[in-house]
């Protein structure tokens, strides 16, 4: 029996010696490497750091809550937003990535209604409910924008 014991540890260890988690001190440097591109506007090398620290912390919130800014610098606003989610539900009361959430959400409307306003045409009876809306939106953001200090 405790021979089977002993297996049955050496297996669960080999096991999890393969998950590839690595030493803390990995981790740390991972960390310390994603912040350091971070704050040199390094935001593709700060996304790669922080997408291997996700996958080594896959529970952590906060790693993908820096993921997703550094994806929302990068200009990939999709996966930042999914990314963005991704933090929510690992800790649904982690404020920071909700507000950048809806900032980047309305500023992703705000730009989808400005393309509709351009593209679609005013005098196809089809097109005005979406330039209605449109309107409706762009008025919405516009009320809510920080004022420009000019």
């Amino acid at each position: 029996m405790r021979g089977l014991i002993i297996i049955a540890l050496s297996v669960l260890l080999q096991g999890c010696a393969g998950l590839g988690l690595g030493s803390s001190n990995d981790l740390l440097d991972l960390e310390r490497q994603a912040q350091q591109a971070y704050a040199k506007g390094n935001y593709a090398r700060s996304s790669e750091y922080y997408g291997k620290l996700a996958t080594r912390m896959p529970t952590d919130a906060d790693t993908r809550y820096r993921l997703a800014n550094s994806l929302a610098r990068e200009g990939n606003h999709g996966l930042a937003i999914q990314t963005y989610r991704e933090a929510l539900l690992r800790d649904p009361q982690h404020a920071g990535a909700w507000y950048n959430l809806m900032q980047l959400q309305a500023q992703e409307l705000t730009l989808t209604a400005m393309e509709a306003r351009r593209y679609l045409d005013k005098k196809n009876p089809r097109a005005r409910a979406a330039l209605e809306r449109a309107e409706q939106l762009i008025e919405v953001f516009d009320e809510h924008a920080p004022a420009s200090s000019e």
